[in-house]
């Protein structure tokens, strides 16, 4: 299940943002990602392996919100743009073959919100991962 490594990388880009942009850390209450149809992420196992892999972090209670990107493609021949709600690659304008995939594959986390009423966390405390 590929799931919990991402849900780890999440917890790592919101970590290291967090850093940069704070020098600290506070609790998150909500993170925000956009996952593209053709992306294979099962979204119910990555909220399973995000709610799971948070217990006892910063990430304790926060709500994943998944933003599903979907299969755009370009036809090359007849240059129609359309979105394809199935993995059948051909154009449904003119059935060629020759396309562009212009979204659907992304997968990258989007916002997060933190609790900043909140104590921050210090980088010893942090230590765990």
């Amino acid at each position: 299940m590929h799931e919990m490594s991402i849900a780890m990388n999440i917890f790592r880009i919101v970590r290291e943002k967090l850093k940069k942009m704070y020098g600290k850390y506070y609790p998150v209450k909500k993170v925000a990602v956009n996952i593209g149809k053709m992306s294979t992420v099962v979204p119910a196992a990555l909220e399973f392996c995000f709610e799971m892999a948070g217990k006892d972090t910063i990430f304790e209670g926060a709500e994943l919100e998944i933003v599903e990107i979907p299969l755009k493609i370009h036809c090359e021949d007849c240059k129609e743009d359309m979105i394809l709600d199935e993995p059948f690659f051909f154009c449904r304008k003119c059935d060629s073959f020759n396309l562009k995939i212009l979204s659907g594959k992304e997968m990258n986390v989007d916002t997060f919100e933190i609790d900043e009423t909140a104590d921050p966390i210090t980088e010893e405390a942090m230590a765990w991962k």
